[in-house]
């Protein structure tokens, strides 16, 4: 199976099976020597479909876990079981049984792939947390913008009444002055009124320099906030170039052949390389036990079986489509 991921993929390193032939050189005597018989090379393992499909319950159980994964075998045993799960509820049967003694290995082999992987899903994960700790400051400035726009109105509501109660105390002032003759009683209290008026200025002019510095330090806030709007926007591109888009081997299914394409008895495994998450492993076990039943690829874009699967991180819950039952049902008519 091949996962595509978008947009950050890891970059595969694929493992090679060699086979060498060795020649044999006649001996140098005065008699000839028998040649001994020539032996056949066994051909390499075959990457496509089971040659011997349809053998239900295929049998199956965990031969190898690096423990890179993180995975215990407990996990993995279930992993294998929810991927074959799969497939019984959408056929109806009991395709799979667990056997450690005889069943199809299932081997966790662990590479680049998955090491490229989890790279990447950490620098993902910190980039997500990045930006949600950007959305958090974005938010909290709003609401500093929002209350220091609610001060700035109630502050000049205040200065406007301040100042029509300045103009008319002005004006009594500039009549009393006037007229002369000022009664002691007004005297008092137009002291009294300026006095208040004093108050009320200074209480003014100290909110006005308070809120000057409050917009000062908002103002570097939304700089500072721009700032790492734009980190964040290049650690993205970066992602982006070291993580390009690609593709990525995250399992095959792999069994040796004879000449005549008979599958070798005990020659055949799984091998799952790469996975994100668990419904992402789920997703390749089922793809490669697709294999081991004898399914080849489909262009069916929901299908389990599908060639390259685009994932971004993290997939949807998986499940067997209808056009893999239909695919199983046409390999083995007797379902």
């Amino acid at each position: 199976m091949t996962r595509r991921i978008l947009p950050l993929a890891a970059i595969a390193s694929i493992l090679a099976l060699v086979a060498g032939l060795y020649a044999n050189r006649p001996l140098q005597s005065e008699r000839p020597v028998p040649e001994p018989p020539r032996r056949q090379a066994t051909p390499p393992p075959d990457t496509g479909s089971s040659a011997e499909p349809c053998a239900f319950p295929l049998r199956w159980h965990v031969a190898r876990l690096d423990s890179q994964f993180g995975l215990s075998r407990g996990e993995a045993i279930v992993a294998v079981e929810d991927a074959a799960s799969l497939w019984n509820d959408a056929t109806g049967r009991s395709l799979f049984l667990q056997d450690e003694a005889e069943g199809l290995p299932i081997a966790f082999v662990y590479d680049g792939r998955q090491a490229a992987a989890q790279e990447r899903m950490r620098q993902r994960a910190q980039f997500e947390e990045r930006a949600r700790r950007i959305d958090v400051e974005r938010a909290e400035l709003e609401a500093m913008r929002e209350r220091q726009a609610a001060a700035r109105a109630d502050y000049e509501r205040r200065l406007t009444a301040f100042n029509e109660w300045s103009e008319r105390h002005n004006e009594a002032v500039h009549q009393w002055n006037r007229d002369g003759d000022v009664p002691e009683e007004i005297l008092r209290e137009l002291r009294a009124n300026d006095e208040r008026l004093r108050i009320e200025e200074r209480q003014l002019t100290e909110e006005r320099r308070e809120m000057e510095a409050e917009g000062q330090a908002l103002a570097a806030e939304i700089e500072r906030l721009g700032r790492m709007v734009d980190e964040q926007d290049s650690m993205g591109a970066a992602l982006g170039r070291v993580f390009g888009s690609g593709s990525v081997l995250a399992g095959r299914y792999v069994e040796a052949r004879t000449r005549d394409g008979r599958m070798i008895e005990g020659a055949r495994e799984i091998h799952v390389l790469q996975f994100d998450d668990s419904d992402h492993l789920r997703l390749v076990i089922a793809h490669e036990l697709g294999h081991s039943m004898g399914l080849r690829h489909t262009d069916n874009s929901v299908a389990v079986m599908r060639a390259e699967h685009e994932l971004a991180g993290a997939t949807a819950t998986p499940a067997v489509a209808s056009g893999d039952v239909a695919l199983l049902r046409a390999r083995c008519p007797e379902l």
